[in-house]
């Protein structure tokens, strides 16, 4: 959690760093290095899916409250980023993180 109503991506890999502020942003595939972060985010159910975009493009998180931010880093080592097996697990542990921390599942 952080302290700004932003959702932020970071891959320290990458070195690359972005701050999602709207539901439209999340589903910028192209717009930056982050485009698996962001599939993994709407992947996870934290962000509606393409249903809820036609009728909310509002902002992600509410500004009336601190402490409502997200911040999901990734750090990929050793897997060259050209390897399917470096997407599918990538993938696999953005998913498992964001339904944990959200309570769809325990373990």
């Amino acid at each position: 959690m952080i302290d700004r109503p932003v959702l932020r991506l970071v891959s320290i890999d990458l070195n690359s760093v972005v701050e999602l502020r709207t539901i439209a942003q999340v589903f910028e595939f192209a717009a930056d290095y982050l485009g698996l972060l962001r599939a993994g985010i709407i992947a996870s159910g934290l962000c509606p899916g393409m249903e809820g975009l036609m009728y909310n493009r509002g902002s992600l998180c509410s500004n009336d409250s601190a402490g409502c931010g997200l911040e999901l880093i990734t750090h990929v080592r050793g897997i060259r980023k050209v390897s399917p097996r470096r997407v599918d697990t990538l993938l696999a542990s953005i998913i498992t993180v964001c339904m944990r921390d959200t309570a769809q599942i325990t373990s």
